[in-house]
């Protein structure tokens, strides 16, 4: 069960209600309820409006994702959420090798917010490699496990690393 009294302090209202509390690697709040972690704008949308549909989205017309402003925020399916996605350009997609690096719509290498190597990591791992380290050995030494070593020497990631 939720402290609504609590939750509501938690957030900072201006035009956007920003949620104080934690937030996600993508800027959404999260609130502990009952052993769960649900999003803040899911359950200021909850508090405001009764419960989410199983198969309903809670988006944002702000685009904030720590906003949890109930003015802000609509129900929408998949689809939806998808398509105001792509609309306001937070779309992230695989790579597409014909596509240059100018035009890719989403963060690559070191400057994805998950990246745990570098350029230069990158580099040194696929040359010790090559000096007949094992995979394992890559994955001890880089601190990433032996398959994720291979995909990096197979360029099955960090393939836009020469």
């Amino acid at each position: 069960m939720i402290d609504v009294d609590r939750f509501w302090a938690r957030i900072t209202k201006a035009t956007c209600w920003e949620w104080t509390g934690a937030l996600n690697e993508k800027g959404y709040g999260l609130v502990g309820v009952d052993g769960r972690t649900p999003k803040a704008h899911r359950v200021a949308w909850e508090l405001t409006h009764g419960p989410i549909p199983d198969d309903a989205c809670v988006l944002h017309r702000c685009d904030n994702p720590a906003c949890c402003n109930p003015d802000h925020l609509f129900l929408g399916s998949r689809a939806d959420n998808n398509a105001d996605m792509l609309a306001k350009g937070r779309h992230r997609s695989r790579v597409d090798t014909r596509t240059p690096l100018d035009q890719c719509l989403y963060a690559r290498g070191e400057d994805h917010h998950k990246a745990k190597m570098t350029v230069d990591t990158v580099r040194a791992l696929r040359a010790d490699r090559e000096r007949g380290l094992s995979y394992s050995e890559l994955g001890a030494k880089y601190g990433i496990d032996a398959s994720a070593a291979y995909k990096i020497v197979a360029r099955k990631t960090w393939g836009h690393v020469q």
